[in-house]
């Protein structure tokens, strides 16, 4: 099986390529929606996949696929607790980055990005840092993402990248407080270059939310902040109300391209 794939369905809205080193996420946020995929192995205990580095090498070295955007990590977070122990997205970031594939991060992990700023810092051209924003309150984000960092900590994170003159995103999904993802634009548009926008649909679902009145709001600002954004193909039949320019609607636009 190969580490490198060309992700489906909704995921590929996302990246053109991603890989996941890992099974199982110790984040245990109640929303995850690779809970209710079953051909994906879910624990709350974070496992190196087996020999992955080794694979991994094997592929590149194969240098059959195209340069295209790796996202680390769609089944798990790149940088959950148990990275400080295995360090194998360090160990993944050194080979792609080694062989020229530019690479997305997304995670909730905090701080723990940190332990590859060097890195981040020697690739910069091939590497941009995101995080899912969910919340800006402590209270909701510990009942949802239990495990994960807290909101100011992800915050205080993408502004020490952003100086760092590293790009940074936030992954807008899922929304549900709207209010508070308003909110999270607000807080954090000087130090986000991107954001990409969607709404839960797997396991769990807010109620009596009004997505069209959202989706005016979150498009209003965005614009007004003159903010690079990426509207996921659920939220367009919400749209009635705002006209989505083309580029809001284009999936590889945000990507980022080999120099």
């Amino acid at each position: 099986m190969t580490i490198i794939y060309t992700p489906r369905g909704k995921a590929r809205e996302y990246s053109p390529l991603a890989a996941n080193l890992y099974t199982g996420c110790d984040h245990q946020c109640i929303y995850c929606y690779v809970q209710g995929i079953p051909f994906i192995e879910h624990s709350e205990q974070m496992k190196p996949k087996k020999q992955i580095i080794d694979r991994l090498k094997k592929q590149i070295k194969k240098n059959k696929l195209k340069k295209l955007q790796v996202l680390l990590s769609f089944t798990h977070d790149p940088y959950g607790h148990a990275e400080e122990k295995y360090r194998l997205t360090r160990k993944a970031l050194i080979e792609l980055f080694a062989a020229g594939y530019p690479v997305s991060i997304l995670s909730k992990g905090g701080r723990r990005i940190l332990m590859d700023l060097d890195l981040f810092q020697k690739y910069s051209h091939l590497v941009k840092i995101g995080a899912t924003l969910t919340f800006i309150t402590n209270e909701k984000s510990l009942y949802y993402e239990p495990c994960a960092a807290l909101p100011a900590e992800r915050f205080e994170v993408l502004k020490n990248i952003h100086k760092q003159n590293i790009k940074t995103w936030a992954s807008l999904e899922p929304v549900i407080d709207p209010d508070q993802t308003i909110e999270i634009i607000k807080t954090t548009h000087q130090y986000v270059d991107e954001y990409q926008i969607g709404k839960i649909n797997y396991r769990y679902q807010p109620k009596d939310v009004d997505w069209s009145d959202f989706m005016v709001r979150v498009v209003s600002v965005l614009r007004k902040y003159e903010k690079s954004f990426y509207i996921k193909k659920v939220m367009w039949p919400y749209c009635e109300n705002v006209e989505l320019l083309s580029q809001e609607k284009d999936m590889d636009r945000l990507t980022l391209k080999t120099v």
